[in-house]
Formats: C-alpha cells, structure tokens, sequence
C-alpha cells in the first residue's frame, strides 16, 4: 500500500504515499510536523543565546563609551584649570573645575607653569598650561 506519489513536485523531493483505505497521506508532511517541533525548540536556543550575547555586547559597549566619556570631561576640566591657573592665579583653578563638574586633585604652579589635576567620576587627567610672558612657548609632548 504503499507507492510514490504522483505530483511531479512531490517526486523530486523523494515523498512516499500512503493509499491504505483510500486515503492519501504524505510522510513528508508527518516528516515536518516533528521536524518542525525540533526546528522551533532549536531556534528559541539560538534566539536566546544570541540575544543574551548582544545584550553582553551592549553593557560592554555602554561601559567603555561610558569611561571614553569621563575621560574627554576629565581632560575638559583639567585643561580649563590649568588656563584659568596660568591667566587669573592658583584660586581660580578650583572654580574651573567645578564649573566643569570635576573634582581639583592637585595643583602645581611654578613661575612659569601650572600643571593641574582634575578628576571625573574616579578618572583623573593632568593638564600642563605656560605663561607666554614675552618668551618663546616650549611645545610639551
């Protein structure tokens, strides 16, 4: 009772009929119906551990752009400290970096220079600004 089926379509995929008490059956169709539950429970795995993978990617990403971030306003406030230091004296450089919303570390003023520390949520950056009194400016490097 069993034969190939007469489609031609069904013939190139290799599907069995079954004719037993006239009625027609497709083994194909069974055939994808259980591979269809096994495909599903495999994709739901995939789709949760990719979207657990992207996910873990993203915080990652969130964290360094986050420090990239505290860097740039860190380095921000260290450099208008620095300036404010040189310009208006060693008092100023406190208030540049709180209008900055940084924390003054350090400062140190020489006749000539003032280095200066300021820190943003626990990243620190430094900071080196000279007086042009008349003298040729170094370049730092």
């Amino acid at each position: 009772h069993w034969r190939a089926c007469d489609e031609p379509w069904r013939r190139t995929s290799g599907c069995i009929c079954c004719t037993y008490l006239g009625q027609r059956r497709s083994l194909i169709i069974f055939a994808k119906k259980v591979l269809s539950k096994h495909e599903n429970g495999s994709a739901v795995l995939f789709v949760v551990v990719a979207l657990a993978a992207t996910s873990l990617v993203l915080v990652g990403l969130a964290n360094s752009i986050t420090t990239i971030i505290d860097s740039q306003r860190a380095q921000l406030a260290a450099d208008s400290a620095a300036l404010a230091c040189v310009i208006y004296g060693q008092d100023s450089a406190q208030q540049a970096t709180n209008q900055n919303g940084a924390e003054l570390v350090s400062v140190i003023v020489t006749v000539d220079q003032c280095q200066v520390t300021a820190s943003y949520h626990e990243v620190e950056r430094t900071a080196f600004a000279l007086t042009s009194r008349g003298e040729d400016l170094r370049t730092l490097q």
